[in-house]
């Protein structure tokens, strides 16, 4: 839930500094694109002002977003927890988004700690260290919020994305696979508010139409495939959305995909700095592709694009 914030938060880091933290890792990965910079125990100090602007920037730009424009602007009661309404708000989709914002803050930072001249590692600890502590800090100041409470479950799935980087280090099969989002409005709309009890949510909470995806290659991920004709670019990708019945009481059904996706850092091999940028950034986003669609209580269908 509440994942406005995050989302605008995570639009400004990308365009301010989109390179990914895999392409400065020296990841298991035996095609990886080359280290983004060499370790060093040097501080870059011009470099290190350079992000703590843009940081600032961001997050000023949107507690200014959520000051003037979202829940955050009315007026704030006493210091609460959430009651249980975000067990059953978005059916868990939404701790999925949290996920998935904990992971992208968490690289996105780590990236700017190593440009700056922090050691890799400590660069992607530090990253998720400061992805958990913003998700933290969000959840208190929410707490005040008369609508919305304090929720652990948001602030710890958020904790947990942030740790997803640091993974990508460590293991082969992460190294090689990337969590992803995908958004297309269908007729049926969002989920209904529980406070306002209407179809009113923005696409930002807007859990119906939205689809996370777990993404990764085939030919790095299975031996298997290794010798194979398939392109190397080729991944596979699970997603989880909700069905048109979900009505932000409880009720309504997960919806299962399977698809085909693509890993642009292999497809495209950009070489520049600018271009490694640009290309990270699409990565988080899933591309329309076919896919087949399943679940408990959810018929079967194939779509020859999902978006």
């Amino acid at each position: 839930m509440k994942l406005t914030r995050k989302i605008f938060l995570c639009i400004s880091l990308l365009v301010l500094f989109g390179t990914s933290a895999n392409d400065f890792s020296n990841t298991v990965a035996s095609d990886s694109l080359p280290v983004y910079q060499e370790d060093t125990s040097k501080i870059n100090f011009k470099r290190l002002s350079i992000a703590g602007g843009i940081t600032v920037f961001s997050y000023s730009y949107v507690y200014y977003y959520m000051k003037t424009q979202a829940w955050w602007k009315e007026n704030p009661v006493d210091f609460h927890f959430d009651q249980g309404r975000d067990k059953v708000y978005a059916l868990g989709q939404d701790k999925i988004g949290h996920f998935f914002v904990g992971h992208v803050l968490s690289e996105r930072m780590a990236t700017l700690m190593h440009w700056s001249g922090i050691e890799k590692n400590k660069a992607y600890i530090y990253g998720a260290m400061w992805s958990s502590l913003t998700q933290f800090v969000v959840e208190v100041k929410d707490g005040y919020a008369p609508t919305y409470g304090f929720s652990w479950r948001d602030a710890g799935w958020g904790s947990l994305g942030a740790v997803l980087p640091i993974l990508k280090t460590k293991s082969k099969f992460f190294a090689n696979s990337n969590f992803k989002f995908s958004y297309y409005p269908r007729d049926f709309g969002p989920i209904i508010d529980p406070i306002k009890r209407k179809r009113n949510a923005t696409w930002h909470d807007d859990y119906i139409n939205q689809t996370y995806w777990f993404s990764f290659n085939l030919k790095n991920n299975f031996s298997v495939l290794k010798t194979t004709k398939l392109p190397n670019w080729l991944n596979l990708a699970v997603g989880v959305s909700l069905d048109q019945e979900t009505d932000g009481f409880g009720k309504g059904n997960r919806e299962v995909l399977l698809s085909l996706d693509v890993d642009l850092k292999k497809l495209l091999k950009p070489k520049k700095i600018f271009w490694k940028s640009v290309v990270n950034t699409f990565e988080y986003i899933k591309f329309p592709a076919p896919a087949i669609q399943f679940g408990k209580n959810v018929p079967f269908k194939a779509y020859p694009l999902y978006f």
